[in-house]
């Protein structure tokens, strides 16, 4: 996450968010899914913080996820809320 406003008290404003995940597969499964390297998730996009507690982002979310024989891309837009309690 990089705040927009560029202040060390980041309490409310615009910043951008990013998130990249790596899938890892223990064992090999039915449904074609091997041992090894499973996927990929990565995510990029705007984000508002309404308060310390709140954030809502909208952004772009790439997926792939690997199977024996092939691999399956998909693209989705994705709206996520943050709620700190």
């Amino acid at each position: 996450m990089l705040p927009l406003n560029f202040r060390e008290d980041f309490t409310k404003g615009l910043y951008i968010a990013g998130q990249n995940e790596v899938f890892v597969n223990l064992n090999d499964n039915l449904n074609g899914e091997q041992q090894g390297f499973g996927g990929n998730r990565l995510f990029v996009g705007p984000g508002y913080r309404f308060s310390p507690r709140f954030d809502l982002e909208l952004g772009y979310l790439y997926e792939y996820r690997k199977y024996k024989w092939y691999g399956e891309i998909d693209h989705f837009i994705q709206l996520t809320t943050y709620l700190r309690l």
